[in-house]
């Protein structure tokens, strides 16, 4: 739970708590620590807080095309319910029978192995409000000849940006993405990689799929 002030809010099964609304990014950063110093998880997958899934073996037919087929990141397709669907058309459901490989994934519901974890341990704080992680990983995934998948055979719906819908967050919706969009290009400027930010941001807006 990343900081619900509200007993009511509070899942029956939440197994870590942060005292504090640390945003998706810091969110990402605690699950990251708590993996790497636990040798047992192999891969982890993050759920956003409004996406739906029918759980019918879900986790573990990811965890098998996520080693049966070499992938270090694995999502599933995504639907919204809403005319424009989801901004970047690689997330799309095309109705392919396998992994779609691209060049990185929206982190709505990634499935990651622990070797790309160990790989980044933490994101900078620059990202703490939860964009630009998705890119940076494919970004990192590319650099070291790592796969990274959709697959359209599962699919979740994101019911897109409902904590802000519903003003369960202590900033709204416009502060928040101007934050989040600040953060991103600050990021990706320090570390020299703004051009690549945008390489793969403009092939994700121009992503077709023809099998």
């Amino acid at each position: 739970d990343n900081g619900s002030t509200q007993a009511n809010e509070i899942s029956e099964h939440t197994t870590f708590r942060s005292e504090e609304n640390t945003y998706y990014g810091g969110g990402l950063n605690i699950i990251f620590s708590v993996m790497l110093e636990n040798t047992q998880y192999d891969s982890l997958m993050v759920f956003n807080n409004d996406v739906i899934v029918h759980p019918y073996r879900f986790i573990s037919t990811f965890r098998e095309r996520l080693f049966d087929e070499n992938y270090h990141i694995l999502s599933p397709s995504v639907l919204q319910p809403e005319e424009g669907q989801c901004f970047w058309p690689q997330m799309h459901n095309w109705g392919s029978s396998s992994p779609r490989q691209v060049k990185w994934v929206d982190f709505m519901c990634p499935i990651i192995k622990r070797e790309l974890v160990g790989k980044i341990n933490q994101y900078d704080d620059t990202l703490i409000y939860g964009w630009g992680q998705d890119v940076y990983s494919g970004i990192i995934c590319e650099q070291n000849f790592w796969k990274v998948g959709v697959l359209d055979t599962l699919t979740v719906i994101h019911l897109s940006a409902q904590t802000y819908k519903d003003s369960k967050s202590d900033i709204n919706h416009s502060e928040y993405s101007q934050r989040a969009t600040q953060g991103m290009y600050t990021f990706f400027h320090k570390n020299n990689l703004l051009d690549t930010m945008q390489q793969f941001r403009d092939w994700a807006q121009k992503y077709k799929y023809a099998n």
